[in-house]
């Protein structure tokens, strides 16, 4: 006679002790791995320390909310024109002279204006004829210097970095100012442009390019009146007008795209006046000059180009 089956099939519940045993093991590890008094320590010294990291960030957040929100800073990299406005600027400051650490330098950047000079130096006639240059006191490099501009305070930081595959020194100036708007910075760049073009007014600066396809300034000189250079008659006048009336007419060639450029071939003998020609004819027409070396290895059309296009003034490149 067939028998009755009486196995109850598994149901999906059955697996709950299984859960529960897991459950109760993990608890029971963890239970014995306390009982080892290092290692409630470790823990306490683990939760400790990411609490203080924690605060440590807050902290940091807190700070930079604040550097934000009541400084204002502006950073001038030494390639650029308002890195020589500033540090002119600078360097003719009284406050430079109460420095404790400051670095003597005869940099005039470019300009003969007058700065900060050490004591004593203007006092000597015959040392004041004989001196080419005159020392300047200017901010240390790596270092932060306090001073007061209008009634706000401001920190001034010159910092050194060496940057490319031949490890080539490059400058930044650094400067903050207590203000929570822009108005004292503007301030404060106008009157050092205002500074430096005042004491360049009589003067042309020249350009050389570098490898990194921009252009540094090396030198000012100060203008030569194209009168003082001999000429055919009538040759210095013509290049002067057909000059004056090339950069005026820089509409007209953009309406028809044309591209906006003009030379002129100068030849002659060393020491005819080629170079002295371009210069004098700068200083009539208020431009600098810009100098490209054909001979240059790796000079093309399109390093031409990109030169050309880092200055779109219009302005003198030979």
């Amino acid at each position: 006679m067939g028998g009755v089956n009486n196995t109850v099939p598994e149901s999906s519940n059955s697996t709950a002790p299984t859960s529960l045993a897991s459950v109760t093991d993990f608890s029971s590890l963890i239970a014995f791995f306390f009982t080892f008094g290092a290692l409630r320590d470790w823990i306490k010294i683990f939760l400790f320390g990411g609490a203080l990291e924690s605060l440590r960030r807050l902290g940091l957040y807190l700070y930079r909310t604040f550097i934000d929100a009541f400084w204002i800073t502006a950073h001038f990299d030494e390639d650029d024109d308002s890195y020589n406005w500033i540090m002119l600027f600078l360097s003719k400051q009284p406050a430079w002279s109460k420095a404790r650490e400051v670095e003597v330098s005869t940099r005039s950047f470019g300009l003969n204006s007058s700065a900060i000079m050490v004591p004593g130096e203007e006092d000597d006639k015959e040392l004041s004829l004989l001196a080419s240059r005159k020392l300047a006191y200017l901010p240390s490099p790596s270092m932060s210097y306090s001073m007061w501009y209008r009634g706000r305070y401001m920190t001034v930081t010159r910092v050194q970095t060496q940057t490319g595959y031949y490890r080539q020194k490059q400058e930044t100036l650094q400067i903050s100012i207590f203000a929570r708007s822009h108005r004292v910075l503007n301030e404060l760049l106008l009157e050092a442009k205002k500074q430096y073009m005042s004491a360049s007014e009589h003067s042309i600066s020249i350009y050389v390019s570098d490898s990194n396809n921009s252009w540094r300034h090396v030198a000012s000189r100060p203008k030569r009146n194209i009168n003082s250079i001999i000429l055919d008659p009538g040759i210095s006048e013509l290049l002067v007008d057909d000059a004056r009336d090339f950069l005026e007419s820089k509409a007209w060639y953009a309406a028809r795209g044309i591209p906006f450029r003009r030379g002129y071939l100068l030849y002659g003998a060393p020491g005819s006046g080629k170079t002295s020609i371009i210069s004098s004819i700068a200083g009539e027409l208020g431009l600098d000059v810009y100098i490209i070396s054909l001979s240059r290895a790796g000079t093309s059309g399109t390093y031409i180009t990109l030169l050309i296009r880092e200055d779109d003034r219009g302005e003198c490149p030979f």
